[in-house]
């Protein structure tokens, strides 16, 4: 049984590696650098080049994870008080906008990290041979998802 809480948990912290590292490039200048190859490319070559075409051609994170955490991020914005979108906005121009972040994506970032840190304690903790008592789990997770939701609000400060 631990075993696989194991797995578990190498498996998932190797999704949120892959997905920080994603995160963390410029995806503005990448794709408009390589959109640009990509048209030189298509034009020294001679060949006609559909619009479908060359959507296809970007990188998966640009056609997908990109769009989805910015989707995502205006669906928690209507949620959010504007005082504070506006705080996010001030410290992200303050920090040179670090990997591109905007408002949308930066509040997306904070939730998914919330829930990933808190689901993945819980996993843990209710995974395991020995189970500690359910309130403990339950305290745990929460301190966990919290510790989630201020890690990117943490590093933005550390940037400034």
């Amino acid at each position: 049984m631990i075993l696989y809480a194991i797995i578990a948990v190498v498996v998932l912290l190797v999704i949120a590696i892959g997905l920080v590292i994603i995160g963390l490039r410029n995806p503005e200048a990448d794709a408009d650098r390589l959109l640009q190859e990509r048209l030189e490319e298509f034009n020294q070559k001679g060949e006609n080049v559909s619009l479908e075409k060359i959507e296809m051609s970007q990188p998966f994170s640009q056609r997908v994870i990109f769009p989805l955490a910015r989707s995502f991020g205006q669906f928690v914005i209507r949620f959010t008080p504007q005082n504070a979108l506006l705080n996010i906005s001030k410290d992200l121009e303050l920090a040179g906008s670090p990997a591109s972040f905007d408002p949308q994506i930066f509040l997306a970032l904070q939730i998914i990290l919330s829930v990933f840190l808190g689901g993945m304690m819980f996993l843990v903790f209710t995974m395991g041979a020995t189970r500690p008592a359910f309130i403990i789990v339950l305290l745990i997770t929460v301190v966990s998802a919290a510790l989630g939701f201020a890690i990117p609000y943490l590093w933005l400060k550390s940037k400034i």
